[in-house]
């Protein structure tokens, strides 16, 4: 075997190893964004996911609570624009009251970060 065919074998293997870890490489953290694509929340709900997995989903209010979470999840407004109960807010145990808009208005979907419990998740007006 001549040095230039042995330069691309050793090319082509080494490609096929990356091609190959790169099926198992997993990121370390996961935006809203990243989980989206998981998304099976219906259109006027709202959802609330463990990591990619719907734990919860309501056209109503969610009591709660859900957690602690294992993994970073997320809360979809999903919701239809309708004054005065089109918009999401919900009790995080890590502190505050963040508020969701409605799809096109907004941020609609929070991040619910490891360890954390999320509760009362209500329809209400703008935020």
């Amino acid at each position: 075997m001549n040095v230039s065919k042995s330069r691309r074998a050793l090319g082509v293997a080494a490609a096929a190893t990356l091609a190959v870890a790169s099926l198992f490489a997993t990121s370390g953290t996961a935006s809203a964004d990243d989980m989206s694509a998981q998304d099976t929340c219906d259109r006027g709900e709202v959802c609330v996911y463990m990591g990619n997995t719907l734990i919860d989903s309501s056209e109503g209010n969610l009591s709660g609570p859900y957690g602690p979470f294992d993994v970073q999840g997320k809360i979809v407004n999903n919701g239809w624009q309708h004054g005065g109960a089109d918009h999401i807010r919900y009790t995080l145990s890590t502190g505050g009251t963040p508020c969701l808009h409605f799809p096109g208005d907004g941020n609609n979907v929070g991040v619910i970060p490891a360890g954390a419990t999320v509760s009362n998740i209500r329809w209400g007006g703008d935020c």
